[in-house]
């Protein structure tokens, strides 16, 4: 029924009902607005229900009264319905969700009800969700700038880089420029850096040539096995230290040098099938005792 007939003067028989919508409650003062009242004009009404905590701002609730100044709450219809969110279609046939609070977030919807985007006030953060058909930016005549100020994180099964010249991958400094860089080039590929340290229970390297170039080279190792077809070493001077050194040559082991000089502290021990020596000019033994035979 109208508005205008709940709250016009009548007698005191005459009681009528309308529907109202809770805007505010304080104790037992409820404060209800009439759906068609076109002024949108707001009236005190009495709770005469069992449960008069069950009044609560946003419900329906059903008024009885004789005017205006005389409304009792009765009866409540219905509790209050969330805000839903506002549709709006676009043309493929998707739709876009506008959020009713700041709780939701706007959503765009693919025509078979996918969702592609979602953007979320609450927390400022955008997801991009790519279906079965995935996700691809390209830009054959420009460039592409992905930027974060703080980090930017790939979590995948595999993640494949490709590029047909240069691949190049720094540490920038702001004030010192590139600190360590590692660069892909066609048949080459180069790490730049100050200290370059790998951990790894195991390493392999394979390779027809390599080259190690450096003021110093230190390695350290439990265990040190080398299998070559010919070793050459060349410098100035070598040092050695051993706490047992062994050489096995199968067939031939030679010393070319100027001079050789053999210190022993305790024994010298030679033992050989057949002994040569032989000297051009003089051949000297000097000893305590010398035993021949």
């Amino acid at each position: 029924m109208p508005m205008d007939t709940l709250h016009r003067p009548a007698a005191a028989a005459d009681r009528h009902f309308a529907t109202a919508q809770v805007v505010s409650r304080s104790g037992d003062a409820v404060i209800v607005r009439f759906p068609d009242d076109p002024a949108d004009r707001e009236f005190a009404a009495t709770p005469a229900i069992a449960d008069p905590e069950a009044i609560s701002p946003g419900r329906s609730v059903l008024v009885a009264g004789d005017d205006r100044h005389s409304l009792f709450i009765i009866g409540i219809l219905a509790a209050p319905q969330p805000s839903a969110p506002l549709r709006h279609k676009l043309p493929d046939g998707g739709h876009v969700e506008m959020p009713a609070t700041s709780a939701d977030s706007l959503k765009i919807f693919t025509p078979t009800g996918q969702i592609i985007l979602e953007y979320s006030p609450s927390t400022l953060c955008t997801r991009v969700h790519a279906g079965a058909g995935g996700l691809e930016f390209s830009a054959p005549d420009a460039d592409i700038t992905l930027r974060s100020g703080k980090r930017l994180n790939l979590q995948a099964d595999s993640v494949q880089i490709q590029a047909r010249s240069r691949v190049d991958i720094g540490i920038v400094h702001v004030l010192r420029g590139v600190l360590s860089r590692m660069l892909l080039q066609d048949q080459t590929a180069a790490i730049h850096s100050p200290r370059l340290q790998m951990q790894t229970a195991e390493l392999d390297i394979n390779a027809d040539k390599t080259t190690l170039a450096g003021d110093d080279l230190s390695l350290q190792t439990q265990n040190t096995h080398c299998k070559t077809g010919r070793a050459e070493l060349t410098a100035e001077t070598i040092i050695t230290k051993f706490q047992n050194a062994y050489h096995h040559a199968e067939e031939l082991y030679q010393l070319c040098t100027r001079r050789l000089r053999t210190v022993v502290r305790d024994t010298w021990h030679c033992r050989s099938q057949n002994t040569y020596l032989s000297t051009r000019e003089d051949f000297k033994v000097k000893a305590d005792q010398i035993h021949l035979g």
